[in-house]
């Protein structure tokens, strides 16, 4: 009578550890399989994205370039100003150094220089005032902090 009190009882206790088990272990793969699908599903659009140069012509000073460009791929492109261009032949491309805007007599009326960092994000950008301004990454490569410096020194009042 004693065994079959304890192996009743070490069988109840079995499957109640079965069921605490499941009920924690079942929810952390359920959330690592959603967050995969999702990270699946970002790639996936990153892929269907694609354009198509229509048109691209130059000015007669061979400084500016104009380029008219279609989405021709599945996926719609949001947010097009956070976007990056690249220029240079397919698989040898290099990013824009540099922007410089001129009023119609020529007179440059601001100018920006971007540095990129290994992992290919801006690092710094520098005006034609001598401001700059510097960012920082975490670890995973989001945005950490940005700081603003004039002529080398850390403005006071600028770090986000």
């Amino acid at each position: 009578m004693d065994k079959t009190i304890t192996t009743a009882l070490l069988i109840i206790a079995g499957v109640i550890c079965s069921i605490f088990l499941f009920n924690t272990v079942y929810p952390m793969i359920n959330r690592s399989s959603a967050a995969m699908v999702n990270m699946t599903d970002k790639i996936n659009n990153r892929m269907q994205s694609q354009i198509e140069v229509i048109q691209a012509t130059g000015s007669t000073s061979g400084k500016t370039v104009y380029i008219w460009a279609k989405n021709v791929g599945t996926s719609r492109i949001d947010a097009v100003e956070q976007s990056d261009l690249f220029l240079g032949p397919e698989g040898n491309a290099d990013r824009i150094a540099s922007v410089t805007n001129k009023s119609a007599g020529s007179q440059i009326y601001n100018s920006f220089t971007y540095e990129y960092n290994p992992a290919s994000k801006i690092s710094k950008i520098t005006r034609e005032d001598n401001t700059d301004w510097q960012y920082t990454y975490d670890r995973r490569g989001q945005l950490e902090n940005v700081q603003r410096y004039m002529d080398g020194s850390k403005l006071t009042g600028s770090e986000f």
